[in-house]
């Protein structure tokens, strides 16, 4: 008897979980934005971003989705990144070799939009497993791919009698890992994309805890959700030198629908 309440659970179970996932999510939120690290542009001074550019904190909006699909998934993410400073030199620099002087008040800003584009799969059957394994209590996943990041750098140094300014666009391809552990209504989710070659390197790790407000049956699900990012970037490129870090804690609502 035990054995076929067993073989009826494990049935159960299995017949539940929906091996060919069809299904999106989106979610939209802010992220609060700390830089540090620092730049040069055509081998002038190495520039600080926060004791010499004077760069604070700021809050940005960020948007998320996934497109669940049979036999390939999508991931997207819009990351406004801008930063603005005033501050007067105590010491002369020089920026695209031009020289801002000594005493010399300066406006200094930092643009790095993103957009990341990416797909992935799951390992398959995973979180079938898991679920059979902890009699449907939790469900883990892993996904692995492949992305790009497209970044809008534009970078900026004015005074009242001159300025320069560096601005190009760079696209980089992007490997990718997450792990989802789905509990009950909560969802811990930690996504990484990077890549390293010559001397250059992009790291962008997220960590977060979902939790379901919502969930209406054959509908979608609505969710709030808040953790951590971290990037990692160091640059050489387009006579752009940099070793640049963008951390914080950001915080989000979403829908998503499974099928």
């Amino acid at each position: 008897m035990k054995k076929i309440i067993l073989i009826l659970l494990t049935f159960m179970l299995i017949s539940s979980v929906k091996v060919w996932a069809l299904g999106f999510d989106v979610s939209g939120g802010f992220w609060h934005q700390s830089p540090s690290g620092d730049l040069t542009y055509k081998d002038g001074t190495n520039l600080s971003l926060k004791d010499l550019l004077n760069f604070n904190s700021k809050t940005k909006p960020v948007v998320r989705a996934k497109l669940d699909l049979p036999l390939i998934n999508f991931y997207a993410i819009y990351t406004p990144m801008k930063f603005e400073g005033s501050t007067t030199l105590t010491k002369t620099i020089t920026f695209g070799g031009v020289t801002f002087n000594a005493n010399t008040k300066i406006d200094t800003s930092l643009k790095m939009n993103q957009i990341d584009v990416g797909i992935y799969w799951g390992i398959p059957l995973l979180k079938t497993a898991t679920r059979v394994a902890t009699l449907g209590f939790g469900g883990l996943d892993v996904n692995l791919g492949l992305g790009v990041k497209a970044i809008n750098f534009d970078a900026k140094i004015s005074s009242s009698i001159k300025s320069e300014e560096a601005s190009f666009n760079v696209y980089i391809p992007m490997l990718y890992g997450g792990i989802n552990l789905d509990v009950w209504r909560f969802n811990f989710d930690s996504e990484l994309r990077g890549i390293a070659y010559g001397d250059n390197h992009y790291y962008d790790f997220l960590g977060l805890v979902k939790f379901t407000i919502l969930n209406i049956p054959l509908g979608p699900e609505f969710y709030i959700d808040g953790g951590y990012r971290y990037q990692d970037i160091k640059l050489d490129t387009h006579d752009v030198k940099g070793s640049i870090k963008f951390d914080g804690v950001f915080g989000e609502l979403g829908i998503g629908w499974n099928f």
